[in-house]
């Protein structure tokens, strides 16, 4: 069986072995890694409800790549697939929510958006 490939839009796996702490040269783990980091980037746009072009548009310092906040964000959600491969508890559930939303609110189309654009803004 072939072994699957997943792609990651703005996360690097340097940028996960970092947030990690997983030395660069530890490579047996590097395929579930890339998954954690396409499944975090995929729920990332969803949540947003953006597309990556949007979100690099919205970068003031360099719109060829996403905000360093939604990065960072990112990273929180693969720290915790990678530290809870199985069930994330309640308690767990809320403190991703809130490091996660702290830096991903003002990116969301909606209610919270920054974006002046959005329809739903208030």
């Amino acid at each position: 069986m072939a072994a699957r490939t997943y792609t990651m839009r703005w996360l690097t796996l340097e940028d996960i072995k970092d947030q990690l702490r997983i030395p660069h040269d530890f490579t047996e783990e590097d395929n579930t890694l890339k998954r954690y980091g396409s499944t975090a980037e995929n729920f990332t746009l969803r949540y947003l409800q953006r597309t990556e072009a949007e979100l690099k548009a919205m970068n003031d310092k360099d719109q060829t790549q996403v905000p360093d906040d939604i990065v960072s964000a990112t990273l929180v959600l693969v720290e915790e697939y990678y530290k809870h491969r199985g069930t994330i508890s309640e308690r767990n559930m809320y403190l991703i929510d809130y490091s996660y939303d702290a830096l991903v609110m003002p990116y969301r189309r909606g209610t919270y958006s920054s974006d002046p654009t959005d329809e739903l803004n208030v």
